[in-house]
């Protein structure tokens, strides 16, 4: 989740289901929360790779359906992100 999401009730909610909320808090906060920046680098890098595989347009519009030939496509991606 990005700053936009870093309101005090969210965080509840998060912390009852046991997740660990990875939300960096605003500059404009009046209260100081501490985050820590790996795992939202982590979470960013996670983010990024499902933007480059979104850009192959079998795997965005999932014109497959079957689920084994849908995954077959998204390894078919990674690959190409991977070489390049």
């Amino acid at each position: 989740m990005d700053r936009a999401y870093h309101s005090n009730a969210l965080r509840a909610t998060l912390a009852a289901k046991g997740i660990v909320p990875v939300i960096p808090p605003q500059a404009n906060r009046l209260e100081i929360m501490l985050d820590d920046k790996a795992p939202y680098q982590q979470r960013t890098q996670v983010e990024r790779l499902f933007t480059k595989i979104k850009l192959f347009r079998i795997v965005a519009t999932r014109d497959e359906k079957l689920t084994a030939t849908f995954f077959g496509f998204v390894i078919l991606a990674l690959t190409v992100i991977l070489l390049r």
